[in-house]
């Protein structure tokens, strides 16, 4: 994967949000983040894509792939 140099990535980069928190997770369920915050284990990749998911007030968004409909929702 692109890890955090994707277009994603560098879409939640180029908004400022305060207090906005990227988490980049691999999906291991033995992994310390998977361990340290459960909601990850709720959370898919779609179509082996890297997916990003628009967490507030304790509920996300659905999945989202492209980086266009991520703008989107970052800037409402």
């Amino acid at each position: 994967g692109q890890g955090h140099q994707g277009p994603g990535c560098q879409c939640v980069h180029s908004v400022y949000i305060p207090n906005k928190v990227l988490i980049l997770a691999d999906g291991d369920p033995s992994s310390f983040l998977s361990r340290q915050l459960p909601f990850l284990s709720t959370l898919r990749r779609l179509e082996d894509q890297a997916t990003a998911y628009v967490c507030e007030n304790q509920a996300c968004s659905v999945p989202i792939t492209d980086p266009c409909e991520l703008r989107k929702l970052l800037h409402p």
